[in-house]
């Protein structure tokens, strides 16, 4: 099998019309942030707690995992999550420490501050727009920023990745493509 860095093999559906699952090796267009994540995580030279809201079907998941981190993967849907799993018994990871949780991201993350817990990364992809497992309404626009603030608390001392950070730093660069992002200031550095 090729390095799960780069390729995942991802089932397409599982109501195939033929008798056995269909497979499709794949690469992403997720590849670049995956190996630029993946190698952080190599080079830590420690054990790696990732956080991986928003995880879809597990790309994210199953690339951090085979970097070595520990992985908690969280989606709203049910069947994303059961998709996610069946990805990773596909790429050879059904053993990789990875947490699977169908959850609302926020709500998740306020139980993570309350609980103490920290995470040395956090990946986020999130939707413009969605419902959480209960029907939790979910707009880009009104959520994005409160939820970096809130992933900001459960970031370890010594995190290695964040995405207020990466915003953070286009911001300083003049390279972001979103707008307002300004107002955001989650970790105090200087351009």
């Amino acid at each position: 099998m090729a390095d799960p860095l780069r390729f995942a093999y991802f089932l397409i559906s599982s109501r195939s019309v033929l008798s056995t699952p269909v497979f499709f090796f794949f690469f992403s267009e997720q590849a670049t942030n995956w190996d630029w994540f993946s190698e952080k995580i190599r080079n830590a030279g420690r054990p790696v707690k990732v956080l991986n809201l928003f995880a879809y079907t597990g790309g994210a998941t199953l690339a951090a995992a085979a970097a070595g981190a520990t992985v908690t993967h969280v989606d709203a849907s049910k069947g994303m999550v059961t998709w996610a799993k069946e990805n990773a018994v596909s790429s050879g990871l059904k053993d990789a420490p990875i947490r699977w949780l169908v959850d609302d991201c926020v709500k998740f993350v306020e139980r993570e501050i309350r609980r103490g817990n920290h995470y040395d990364a956090i990946i986020m992809d999130p939707p413009s727009y969605g419902r959480g497992p209960k029907g939790e309404i979910w707009k880009i626009e009104d959520m994005i920023h409160p939820l970096i603030r809130l992933c900001a608390k459960i970031l370890s001392e010594d995190a290695l990745f964040f995405p207020g950070q990466l915003l953070y730093n286009r911001t300083c660069t003049g390279r972001s493509d979103l707008h307002d992002l300004h107002r955001i200031k989650i970790l105090e550095r200087s351009c």
